[in-house]
């Protein structure tokens, strides 16, 4: 029986989406390659770090994909706000460095159409990786032990093509 390949692709991507654990992680393990964070524009607003990235694939340049985050500096350890602020690491990383204990809460997830993304603050959001493809994304919080509050929001938009890298299509 041939493999289908569009349904893996969907099963591979609705994991993606749905786990709780650090989607850097995951997306390392898919891709078989090491992924790069990219800081596009970093800013603070009073108590909150807005941050506009994306994540590359290592070996290729392929953008895996591109992250709008929502940081509040009172609800994160300050170990882990002084590293975001050097502007140098991915949060995946560096979370995965710091090993702080935290609980991920997924908001929403699907597929849209690369011109109906929008970030944080509801405004339109352009992707890089645009060609009328169904854009798989998710939105999630991260709130730290000790803390009341979520310290972390992410909206992540993740090329449909990182697979192709892998099944060499």
């Amino acid at each position: 029986m041939p493999l289908d390949t569009v349904s893996l692709k969907k099963t591979i991507f609705q994991i993606l989406l749905t786990s709780e654990n650090r989607t850097t992680d995951l997306l390392e393990i898919i891709t078989k390659d090491s992924l790069l964070p990219i800081i596009h524009r970093q800013e603070q607003t009073g108590v909150c770090l807005m941050r506009h990235s994306k994540l590359v694939l290592a070996r290729s340049g392929l953008c895996a994909s591109q992250n709008v985050v929502r940081i509040r500096c009172d609800a994160v350890p300050p170990a882990l706000f002084a590293k975001l602020i050097e502007k140098r690491d991915g949060i995946g990383h560096l979370l995965r460095s710091f090993d702080f204990d935290n609980t991920r809460q997924i908001l929403r997830f699907g597929f849209i159409k690369a011109s109906a993304a929008l970030d944080l603050l509801q405004r339109p959001y352009e992707l890089g990786f645009n060609d009328g493809e169904e854009i798989p994304y998710k939105e999630y919080e991260i709130t730290f032990k000790h803390f009341d509050n979520p310290g972390i929001r992410v909206l992540e938009y993740f090329n449909p093509h990182i697979l192709n890298e892998v099944s060499g299509g």
